[in-house]
């Protein structure tokens, strides 16, 4: 989706973007699906970008001092009335995500063990066997998606997180590709006519009962997230609906994220000589096994440049929705109460002001140096700080020493889509370890 610019005939002093209800629409829709339709509205218009959805004011955002008021702790900001359809149903009403104060905190309290880093050290030993019989699945020689790889784990891993014996893993799986065709679909329902949203609804309906009847039969594991949840709804500390909806957003929201940061990171290695040679050197002492011990410590420096620099670059949550509840100072305006934001963590990433050269992937800007609170967001900020996100770390620090020492892949081809909406996608062919050894050194 493009949309010319030079068409809108606003001063560039001006925020606001005034057009034909049609014209925002289309504009706002824009704003989800095209990062560079999103940069270059902040290019001609500013850090806040004002658009009507009809009678509704949407303000799309980025910047250091804008990200510092959104997440501030005191801002007029809520979490709960910020999805739009279809998200709002699908995701859940009652999750985690979709709740505020004592709310959120309530229902966080419940999640939060399972992604402490206590549970995530005991969970490191099979992320590391999921990682290696995923890319063992592929013989040296083969073509192949490496998407392939990287669902693989994802499920694998949510499934342990959940507590999902793995007989049901490809059900999970399954369900979840209905659900996230639908994700960003028109919320419509035709009685006889198979839509991506009806689809969907049936799909997070049918998760939901498989969650119920592990729990009910006892195969759902101790100490897991199902667990967690049918305890607290068998004490009344949550509802009925909680338990389901917390149920799909753990099972759900943060698989195409880290799916996708998964192919960044191999795709990364392999287009970055300078970042393929330093970790190389870093982790020629070791064995894999030690590597993958040392990188999960976060004892490795390049390797800690790197994924700093993946989340930078490629940060796996483009942006977050917030609405305010009353008037909220962006810079030199001021976005109205009611307004939905559309807070742009990966146009913050790419900020000139920030980072020089921004499009560059530079690992070495973050050797001795730490990253800006406000200006570094790959899991957001705040009270609804991501979840997952130590366990998108484990991940990713189990797979790049894997990547650089136990295996070696070549782009089949130069595209690449790692994309929220669209899903990732990227061509590989598996090469012999030798090979890769002596074609990394002559790089």
């Amino acid at each position: 989706m493009t949309t010319n610019l030079r068409s809108l005939g606003v001063p560039r002093a001006s925020w606001r973007y005034s057009a034909p209800l049609v014209g925002n629409v289309v504009t706002t829709v824009g704003m989800l699906r095209d990062e560079d339709l999103r940069l270059r509205l902040f290019e001609r218009y500013g850090d806040a970008v004002l658009v009507r959805f009809g009678a509704n004011p949407v303000v799309l955002v980025r910047g250091e001092e804008n990200m510092r008021a959104i997440f501030d702790s005191k801002a007029p900001i809520s979490s709960e009335s910020a999805f739009i359809e279809p998200t709002a149903t699908l995701a859940g009403k009652t999750s985690v995500v979709s709740r505020d104060g004592a709310e959120h905190t309530r229902l966080r309290k419940i999640l939060d063990p399972a992604f402490a880093r206590p549970a995530l050290t005991a969970l490191a030993p099979a992320l590391t066997r999921l990682v290696t019989r995923a890319l063992e699945a592929h013989p040296v020689g083969a073509a192949f998606d490496f998407a392939e790889v990287t669902t693989s784990v994802t499920f694998g891993v949510i499934a342990l997180l959940l507590g999902i014996p793995d007989a049901h893993v490809p059900t999970l799986r399954r369900e979840w590709q209905r659900f996230q065709r639908g994700i960003f679909s028109l919320p419509l329902r035709v009685p006889g006519v198979p839509t991506r949203y009806g689809k969907a609804l049936e799909a997070r309906w049918r998760v939901v009962e498989l969650a119920r009847r592990l729990c009910e039969s006892g195969e759902a594991r101790e100490g897991s997230v199902l667990d967690a949840l049918w305890r607290a709804r068998a004490d009344g500390v949550i509802s009925d609906d909680e338990f389901g909806d917390n149920v799909v957003v753990v099972g759900f929201a943060g698989y195409e994220t880290t799916s996708n940061a998964l192919l960044s990171l191999l795709h990364a290695l392999e287009v970055n000589a300078a970042l393929r040679r330093a970790v190389t050197a870093e982790l020629a002492p070791l064995t894999l096994e030690e590597a993958i011990e040392r990188s999960i410590a976060h004892a490795l420096p390049q390797c800690e440049a790197g994924l700093t620099e993946l989340l930078r670059r490629h940060s796996p949550v483009p942006f977050v929705f917030r609405q305010t509840t009353g008037p909220l100072a962006l810079g030199p305006h001021t976005a109205p109460a009611g307004a939905l934001l559309i807070v742009c963590l990966r146009e913050t990433h790419l900020d000139p002001r920030l980072y020089p050269s921004p499009f560059a992937f530079d690992h070495t800007r973050w050797l001795g140096r730490s990253p800006p609170r406000y200006g570094y967001l790959p899991f957001a900020r705040g009270p609804h700080y991501c979840l997952g996100s130590m366990l998108a770390g484990l991940e990713l620090r189990v797979f790049l020493p894997a990547l650089v020492k136990g295996y070696r892949f070549r782009l089949a081809t130069p595209s690449f889509t790692a994309d929220i909406i669209r899903g990732g996608h990227l061509q590989v062919v598996r090469e012999p370890l030798d090979d890769a050894g002596e074609r990394a050194a002559a790089e």
